[in-house]
């Protein structure tokens, strides 16, 4: 009972500090973030290195992943369309802090993957020699969330080289604990 106590004074509390509800949901995103960070296995957070930057989406390859989604044990409708709309276009992601993680900053992917004029076996080789243990790169989407911010879906894909990755979507509850991954499905392999 005292702990149900203590959780209802924090959220009064925050009520009546006037938090802004962009700054509390990019605070759920970073929280979405370290849920589906944790919930990888620590030697696959060894072996990656993670875009800082988010990948933007239009509209029908945003669907496309959408509708190859199957789970279907909640209604996901405003998740979907939430995720779908803030993709549209690319952003700085709200990433938590993690030892184990590297993070792989905008203008390095730049650097590396923005000439086209150079063959992409080329831009991975260069990617390999300057990061020589790690085996893959994770892009991760924004965050879509219902209007309650208690359930989310995240996509990511995982490019280990020019023709090998795999794209995941994920479907995460807010509980009392804080949120955890309810499901994870695996939408392509190349």
């Amino acid at each position: 009972m005292k702990l149900r106590a203590i959780y209802l004074t924090v959220l009064l509390l925050g009520s009546l500090l006037g938090c802004d509800q962009s700054d509390n949901l990019i605070e759920q995103e970073r929280e979405v973030y370290s849920a589906l960070i944790n919930y990888w296995p620590k030697d696959t957070l060894q072996n990656v290195v993670l875009n800082s930057e988010s990948a933007p989406f239009d509209e029908e390859q945003m669907a496309r992943y959408i509708s190859s989604f199957k789970y279907q044990s909640t209604n996901l409708t405003s998740v979907k369309r939430s995720l779908t709309t803030i993709n549209s276009s690319s952003s700085t992601l709200p990433l938590p802090a993690h030892e184990d993680l590297q993070i792989f900053a905008e203008n390095e992917r730049t650097e590396i993957f923005g000439n086209p004029k150079r063959s992409l076996k080329s831009r991975w080789e260069t990617f390999n020699k300057l990061h020589p243990e790690s085996l893959s790169i994770i892009s991760l989407s924004r965050v879509g969330f219902n209007k309650s911010a208690s359930k989310a879906l995240v996509y990511y894909s995982s490019s280990c080289g020019p023709l090998c990755g795999r794209g995941y979507m994920v479907y995460l509850e807010r509980g009392f604990w804080g949120w955890r991954v309810i499901w994870l499905e695996n939408l392509w392999v190349s």
